[in-house]
């Protein structure tokens, strides 16, 4: 896991906020679809707190595409809840990557929501492609957050 302490206020950019990476915020979800928005905002500031926001990889002609969603719902949350979530690298070999998400009442302890998302890495014409290969910062990156998690 990512032990940083970003200064990211995102109660102006989304209707229910939340925090990559730990840091807990408020979110009341009445509409459980929102979960999915609230996985991507929060893998996206992860990613830029690594230094590799989708911005930076598309001007180089990366992309990384969701391939896969899966989301179940553990406990319910209302508004005036705090929630973490925690993006992780499960998988990695380059090619493919799957992140998932520890996504807790910081309250109760209680798992509110088991998900993970999986990508891939591609080109601009959405061919897959092996970031090793292609940029070896960008996959040195991705590989030493997967090899930090599985030990």
């Amino acid at each position: 896991m990512l032990n940083s302490t970003p200064g990211i206020n995102s109660t102006s950019e989304l209707p229910a906020a939340l925090r990559a990476s730990g840091i807990p915020s408020r979110v009341s979800w009445s509409v459980r679809a929102m979960a999915l928005r609230f996985l991507e905002e929060a893998r996206s500031r992860w990613m830029e707190e690594l230094n590799i926001p989708m911005e930076k990889l598309e001007n180089e002609g990366f992309t990384i595409p969701t391939l896969e969603v899966d989301c179940k719902y553990k406990h319910h949350v209302t508004s005036g809840d705090i929630i973490v979530i925690e993006p992780y690298i499960s998988e990695f070999n380059g090619i493919r990557m799957t992140v998932k998400y520890n996504v807790t009442n910081k309250k109760t302890g209680d798992i509110v929501i088991d998900a993970f998302t999986k990508h891939c890495f591609t080109d601009r014409t959405l061919r897959p492609i092996n970031m090793k290969k292609k940029n070896i910062e960008i996959y040195n990156i991705f590989e030493s957050l997967y090899e930090e998690n599985a030990n």
